[in-house]
C-alpha cells in the first residue's frame, strides 16, 4: 500500500510539472549572466516542478533537490505564486528597489538545484552522452576511495551541484566588477557622474565616441577555475582538490558546451558587447 500511495504521489506531482514555473527565471539567467538556458528549458523543466518548501524542509536550508518527486523545494522568498502555482521569481521580481539584488546570490542557489534536476533527469538517463560514465561511475568511485563513509552518488551529485554554483557566482562577480569599473551601477539604471565616466574612459582605454566594454580583468579565468575546492554534504565539508584534472576539464567542458558559459574574461567582453549591457554603456557615455 506505502509504494502505491508514493507511486499516485509521484505520477500527481509530475503532472502539474511545466515549463512555466522557471522561464522568467531562465529568461533573467541569459539576459543578466549571458549565458544559454535553453537546455534546461527544453531538456529539464518538463520534467521537474518547483515548490514551496514545506514543513519537512531544514530550516537552514534555501533549497533543495527530491529525485523521488524530481521537484526543487524553495523558500518562499524565491517564489511568486500565480494561476494557482508557484514560479521562481525574475531578476525584477527579486528586487526590493535597492542598490542591491538579491538575485546575485540567491540565483546561484536556484542554478545548484537546477543542475541536480539535469543530472537526475537528463544526464543520468542518457548513456550515449558523454558525461554519462563520468556521473555514474568514475566520479563515484573516486568518492569511494577517497570517502568511503560518504555516500558517493551524493558526493557527485554535490559536486555537480556546486560546480554549477561556482559557475554561477564567478560568472556573476566578474560582471558585476566589469560594469562598476566601466561606470555602471551594476542593479540599478543609474551611471557614475561625467566627470567620473571620462576619468574611467581615459584610464581604460574606453572610446567616447563609440564606447564599448573593454576587458580591464585582462582575460582573467572564469570557467577553468570553477570547479570548486570543497562541497558540502548535509553541514559536513568534503575536500575535493585532489580530484583528478580530467575529471575537472569534463565538468568544465560540460557547463562552457552546454550553457555558453565563458572561458574567461576576454570571452566575457565579447558576449557583453552583444548584450543589453551595451545599450546601457551607451546610454551612460553618450
Amino acid at each position: 500500500m506505502y509504494k502505491l500511495i508514493m507511486v499516485l504521489a509521484l505520477i500527481s506531482l509530475n503532472a502539474f510539472g511545466s515549463r512555466a514555473q522557471f522561464i522568467p527565471f531562465l529568461d533573467s539567467l541569459e539576459q543578466r549572466l549571458v549565458i544559454d538556458s535553453g537546455h534546461l528549458l527544453l531538456n529539464v523543466t518538463d520534467h521537474i516542478r518547483a515548490k514551496k518548501a514545506g514543513f519537512l524542509f531544514s530550516r537552514n536550508a534555501e533549497a533543495s533537490y527530491h529525485p523521488l518527486f524530481n521537484s526543487i523545494s524553495l523558500k518562499k522568498d524565491y517564489l511568486i505564486r500565480e494561476r494557482g502555482l508557484y514560479r521562481i521569481k525574475s531578476y525584477e521580481e527579486f528586487s526590493s528597489g535597492g542598490s542591491y539584488n538579491p538575485f546575485s546570490s540567491l540565483g546561484g542557489t536556484i542554478f545548484h538545484e537546477l543542475a541536480h534536476a539535469d543530472f537526475d533527469v537528463y544526464l543520468e538517463e542518457n548513456k550515449r552522452h558523454y558525461m554519462y560514465k563520468l556521473l555514474t561511475d568514475e566520479l563515484p568511485s573516486w568518492f569511494k576511495t577517497h570517502y568511503p563513509r560518504v555516500n558517493a552518488k551524493t558526493a557527485t551529485h554535490e559536486l555537480f551541484g556546486y560546480t554549477a554554483g561556482d559557475f554561477f557566482y564567478r560568472l556573476n562577480d566578474s560582471i558585476e566588477t566589469i560594469l562598476m569599473n566601466h561606470g555602471l551601477y551594476t542593479h540599478q539604471e543609474k551611471c557614475f557622474s561625467k566627470i567620473a565616466l571620462k576619468k574611467i574612459a581615459m584610464k581604460n582605454g574606453i572610446s567616447l565616441v563609440n564606447p564599448t566594454f573593454v576587458d580591464i580583468l585582462q582575460a582573467k579565468p572564469i570557467a577553468t577555475v570553477s570547479v570548486p575546492d570543497y562541497i558540502f554534504i548535509n553541514g559536513n565539508e568534503i575536500n575535493v582538490k585532489a580530484l583528478p584534472q580530467k575529471f575537472k576539464e569534463s565538468l568544465i567542458r560540460y557547463f562552457v558546451e552546454t550553457y555558453g558559459f565563458p572561458k574567461d574574461t576576454q570571452e566575457l567582453i565579447s558576449k557583453l558587447n552583444s548584450s543589453f549591457y551595451l545599450d546601457k554603456l551607451k546610454n551612460c557615455y553618450l
